[in-house]
Protein backbone atom coordinates (compact mmCIF):
# COMPACT_ATOMS: atom_id res chain seq x y z
CA UNK A 1 0.00 0.00 0.00
CA UNK A 2 2.72 2.27 0.81
CA UNK A 3 4.83 1.30 -2.33
CA UNK A 4 1.44 2.26 -4.28
CA UNK A 5 1.56 5.26 -2.69
CA UNK A 6 5.34 6.67 -3.44
CA UNK A 7 4.86 5.70 -7.23
CA UNK A 8 0.93 7.68 -7.75
CA UNK A 9 3.13 10.82 -5.99
CA UNK A 10 6.32 10.36 -7.83
CA UNK A 11 3.99 9.44 -11.04
CA UNK A 12 2.06 12.85 -9.94
CA UNK A 13 5.80 14.69 -9.64
CA UNK A 14 6.88 13.68 -12.93
CA UNK A 15 3.67 14.52 -14.83
CA UNK A 16 3.66 17.91 -13.28
CA UNK A 17 7.07 18.37 -14.38
CA UNK A 18 6.30 17.20 -18.01
CA UNK A 19 3.22 19.77 -17.92
CA UNK A 20 4.94 22.64 -17.03
CA UNK A 21 8.37 21.59 -18.11
CA UNK A 22 10.36 24.35 -15.76
CA UNK A 23 12.32 22.28 -12.30
CA UNK A 24 14.34 25.66 -11.75
CA UNK A 25 13.96 29.48 -13.02
CA UNK A 26 16.68 30.88 -10.50
CA UNK A 27 19.88 32.58 -11.87
CA UNK A 28 23.07 31.81 -10.89
CA UNK A 29 25.44 34.22 -8.40
CA UNK A 30 27.52 34.92 -11.51
CA UNK A 31 24.88 35.14 -13.95
CA UNK A 32 26.24 37.27 -16.94
CA UNK A 33 23.08 38.63 -18.28
CA UNK A 34 23.38 38.63 -21.96
CA UNK A 35 25.90 36.75 -23.61
CA UNK A 36 25.92 35.59 -27.11
CA UNK A 37 24.72 32.07 -27.92
CA UNK A 38 26.17 29.97 -30.36
CA UNK A 39 22.81 28.48 -32.07
CA UNK A 40 19.21 29.43 -31.13
CA UNK A 41 19.00 25.79 -29.36
CA UNK A 42 20.40 27.54 -26.19
CA UNK A 43 17.96 29.44 -25.26
CA UNK A 44 15.93 26.36 -24.83
CA UNK A 45 14.65 26.25 -21.06
CA UNK A 46 13.08 27.76 -18.41
CA UNK A 47 13.52 31.84 -17.13
CA UNK A 48 12.57 34.03 -13.87
CA UNK A 49 10.42 36.39 -16.02
CA UNK A 50 11.31 39.79 -14.49
CA UNK A 51 14.79 40.87 -13.56
CA UNK A 52 15.48 41.82 -9.64
CA UNK A 53 17.26 44.29 -9.66
CA UNK A 54 19.19 44.87 -6.21
CA UNK A 55 20.02 48.62 -7.08
CA UNK A 56 16.02 49.53 -6.76
CA UNK A 57 15.67 50.30 -10.73
CA UNK A 58 12.51 48.96 -12.31
CA UNK A 59 12.53 45.28 -13.29
CA UNK A 60 12.45 44.57 -16.79
CA UNK A 61 10.60 41.60 -17.26
CA UNK A 62 10.60 39.14 -20.83
CA UNK A 63 7.15 39.08 -20.72
CA UNK A 64 7.06 42.63 -22.14
CA UNK A 65 9.56 42.09 -24.34
CA UNK A 66 7.72 38.63 -25.85
CA UNK A 67 4.06 40.14 -25.42
CA UNK A 68 4.15 44.09 -25.16
CA UNK A 69 1.17 45.08 -22.89
CA UNK A 70 -0.50 41.92 -22.42
CA UNK A 71 0.06 41.92 -18.84
CA UNK A 72 -0.77 44.03 -15.68
CA UNK A 73 1.74 44.11 -13.25
CA UNK A 74 -0.93 42.05 -10.96
CA UNK A 75 -1.11 39.32 -13.74
CA UNK A 76 2.61 39.31 -14.76
CA UNK A 77 3.57 35.17 -15.13
CA UNK A 78 6.68 33.99 -12.84
CA UNK A 79 8.47 32.13 -15.37
CA UNK A 80 8.91 31.88 -19.46
CA UNK A 81 10.17 28.65 -20.88
CA UNK A 82 11.10 27.93 -24.12
CA UNK A 83 11.10 25.07 -26.11
CA UNK A 84 12.35 23.73 -29.72
CA UNK A 85 9.52 23.71 -31.87
CA UNK A 86 9.36 22.11 -35.41
CA UNK A 87 11.45 23.16 -37.89
CA UNK A 88 13.06 26.34 -37.47
CA UNK A 89 10.22 27.44 -34.81
CA UNK A 90 10.63 28.40 -31.06
CA UNK A 91 7.48 28.08 -28.39
CA UNK A 92 7.58 30.86 -26.10
CA UNK A 93 5.20 30.36 -22.60
CA UNK A 94 4.38 32.20 -19.86
CA UNK A 95 3.39 30.47 -16.56
CA UNK A 96 2.50 31.07 -13.21
CA UNK A 97 1.83 28.76 -10.42
CA UNK A 98 2.23 25.75 -13.33
CA UNK A 99 -0.80 27.32 -15.24
CA UNK A 100 0.71 28.49 -19.18
CA UNK A 101 -0.79 32.10 -19.14
CA UNK A 102 -0.09 32.83 -22.91
CA UNK A 103 2.30 30.91 -25.70
CA UNK A 104 3.18 31.57 -28.94
CA UNK A 105 5.15 29.52 -31.89
CA UNK A 106 7.96 31.96 -33.38
CA UNK A 107 8.85 30.92 -36.97
CA UNK A 108 12.78 31.83 -37.53
CA UNK A 109 12.73 34.49 -40.60
CA UNK A 110 8.57 35.76 -40.04
CA UNK A 111 9.27 36.48 -36.12
CA UNK A 112 12.79 36.69 -35.20
CA UNK A 113 15.61 36.28 -36.80
CA UNK A 114 19.12 34.54 -34.87
CA UNK A 115 22.18 37.12 -35.71
CA UNK A 116 25.31 37.77 -33.70
CA UNK A 117 24.10 35.23 -31.28
CA UNK A 118 21.34 37.12 -29.84
CA UNK A 119 17.25 36.68 -31.45
CA UNK A 120 16.04 39.73 -32.57
CA UNK A 121 12.19 40.18 -32.79
CA UNK A 122 10.57 41.43 -35.38
CA UNK A 123 9.33 44.63 -35.88
CA UNK A 124 5.94 43.32 -37.49
CA UNK A 125 5.66 40.75 -34.67
CA UNK A 126 5.74 43.21 -31.93
CA UNK A 127 3.45 45.57 -34.02
CA UNK A 128 1.14 42.53 -34.40
CA UNK A 129 1.32 41.55 -30.56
Amino acid sequence: MARSIAIKRAFSAGLLLLLTGCVSTLAPDNDSEFAAAPDRDAFVGCYRNCSNPQDGSTPVCLTSIIWPAQFTPETTPKIVEIRKGEGSSSIASAISDKVVLKQFRFEEGKDFQFKGGRIELKREYLASG
